[in-house]
């Protein structure tokens, strides 16, 4: 049996066992119970009323993310002519045509996201099946199936994001900021994340999404989150 030292359990007598904080009472418990010397991270462990051997509930969770850097992808655009002439067509960037659909249903797939506007979705049912286990078929969820696509590229190239793919267990594990950083800024990205999580719920799905959240600092006790607190 595992015996923890006296500052451990001075710090984990903080946290009230079965219950849960509301998420300002929560951060703030979080930074007292850090026991590290460094600054530590403060993360988020969300579990999800997932059944992952229904391949609709292997989601995509993609989180705007101001910290990371926009990564280097080529992106394949499905839109109008009109539309396609306002983008900057390069080796990053290529327009799909009835040729593209033709490549892809052989299994040629060498881009890494598609956007696509709705007028072409009923010609792109035709790969789903080669789209869909990747992640690419376009869905306003990702905000890869829209009117304009020079939105969604402009969007895509000004900021972050850190994409979290829910294949193995139904549960996420990601850090939200550190301990030093002010309260306002930890709650808004965690806010954040919260938001990307539900926007990528099953479509079907209706209850028990969001079954538990715990916030804990990189060495510490984690703190149990009132999810009803959330909805407020």
């Amino acid at each position: 049996m595992k015996i923890r030292s006296k500052k451990y359990q001075s710090l984990f007598s903080l946290v009230e066992k079965n219950r849960s904080y509301p998420l300002d009472e929560a951060i703030d418990l979080v930074k007292r119970v850090s026991q590290t010397k460094f600054d530590a991270r403060v993360e988020a462990h969300v579990n999800l009323g997932l059944d992952l051997t229904k391949p609709e509930h292997k989601i995509k969770v993609i989180v705007d993310s101001p910290t990371t850097k926009p990564k280097k992808e080529k992106i394949l655009v499905f839109c109008s002519a009109t539309q396609a002439e306002k983008l900057k067509v390069g080796q990053d960037l290529v327009i799909g045509d009835e040729q593209t659909l033709k490549e892809i249903e052989a299994g040629k797939v060498d881009f890494d996201k598609l956007i696509a506007t709705p007028d072409w979705m009923s010609r792109l049912v035709s790969v789903a099946k080669i789209l869909g286990p990747k992640g690419l078929m376009p869905n306003p969820k990702t905000k890869t199936l829209v009117d304009d696509p020079s939105i969604a590229l402009k969007a895509t190239s000004s900021k972050g994001q850190v994409e979290i793919k829910i294949e193995k267990e139904p549960i996420i594990h990601i850090a939200i900021g550190k301990v030093t950083e002010d309260n306002e800024k930890i709650k808004s990205s965690f806010q954040t994340l919260v938001k990307a999580i539900k926007v990528a719920k099953p479509e079907k799905m209706k209850r028990n999404y969001l079954k538990s959240i715990y916030l804990a600092p990189t060495m510490g006790p984690s703190v149990k989150l009132d999810l009803g607190s959330l909805e407020t």
